[in-house]
């Protein structure tokens, strides 16, 4: 696909283009045993026009990010139990490569029953503002009763972001009609975005102030988890229900 966006605000005006190629090629080794292929390419060229307050540096740049990816599925057991295992390979310009394993087993012991646990790991790369942002006033502060003004300014060494995240699950299925769904996940996520204090300027004259700088790091680190209960049923034709619950913590 290709595609031409152009959006503009009262602090810039962003002019994308972007030229996207993929391929996927899916074979059967054996009757228990599949095999998933794909790549793909994508192509951004930008210009980024900002005013006095906010500019990126450089305003425009050309980007590429390429991926690979292979899986495989198989079965055992008369095609109760199926491990599918796959691994994703992408090279970013912001952060270089990049690998995003996943994992999943499936087991069905009977028509109406299924139990599954996954693993998988995922990556959110840094922006173009987190990257190139120049030299952007965020607001008036004091430091010590002195003025301050904290000045926002891009990270090229910035990290991606990164996910681990594990599953288990339950789903029971009675003749179509009634269904239940339990899962619990744990996520933990590393290098996580942070707003960090960079260096600070003092500037004499009738009024003493400060200039502080400040960039997006790689400081925080996050763990979340929680379970899942949906279920849903057919009670006549006309009438269906569905009820949900979440728990996060």
């Amino acid at each position: 696909w290709v595609d031409r966006s152009i959006r503009s605000s009262q602090l810039y005006e962003i002019r994308l283009d972007a030229v996207d190629a993929d391929v996927q090629h899916r074979r059967k080794i054996s009757e228990n045993n599949e095999l998933h292929l794909g790549a793909g390419y994508r192509l951004t060229g930008d210009s980024l026009i900002g005013n006095k307050t906010f500019r990126f540096a450089p305003s425009s740049r050309t980007d590429s990010l390429s991926n690979v990816m292979l899986r495989n599925e198989h079965q055992w057991l008369q095609s109760r139990l199926t491990l599918s295992a796959g691994i994703r390979a992408e090279h970013n310009a912001y952060t270089g490569f990049e690998w995003q394993p996943s994992i999943r087993l499936l087991f069905t012991p009977t028509k109406s029953q299924s139990l599954w646990a996954s693993y998988s790991r995922a990556v959110r790369t840094p922006s173009r503002a987190e990257h190139d942002s120049d030299s952007v006033p965020l607001t008036r502060a004091t430091i010590e009763s002195i003025p301050a003004l904290l000045d926002y300014t891009g990270n090229r060494q910035m990290n991606a972001e990164r996910i681990k995240e594990w599953a288990i699950g339950y789903r029971y299925q009675r003749r179509q009609r009634w269904s239940l769904d339990v899962s619990a996940f744990r996520n933990s996520l590393t290098s996580l975005a942070s707003l960090e204090p960079g260096r600070l300027e003092l500037k004499a004259g009738p009024e003493l102030r400060l200039r502080q700088f400040l960039f997006t790091g790689n400081g925080r680190v996050g763990l979340f988890q929680g379970i899942e209960v949906a279920g849903s049923g057919t009670i006549t034709q006309k009438w269906k229900v569905h009820g949900s619950y979440s728990f996060l913590a």
